[in-house]
């Protein structure tokens, strides 16, 4: 989660029956909070690089205007 956003899951297996205990859920979503965020910055630098890009673009035709 970012921002209360779901940006992604972790899917978390094991081979016997397993039941995960309170450290293993908090750690888990301890990482997923962490990965979610990476996640959400790496979507907004693509984001600002496109429209940084577009800008440039714009600007150009109207100095050729």
């Amino acid at each position: 989660m970012c921002r209360g956003q779901l940006v992604g899951v972790i899917n978390a297996q094991h081979r016997h029956t397993y039941a995960h205990g309170r450290r293993d859920i908090q750690l888990l979503s301890t990482i997923g909070l962490l990965a979610g965020a990476e996640i959400e910055l790496a979507r907004m630098e693509e984001e600002i690089w496109k429209l940084t890009k577009e800008v440039r673009t714009l600007k150009t035709s109207e100095n050729a205007k």
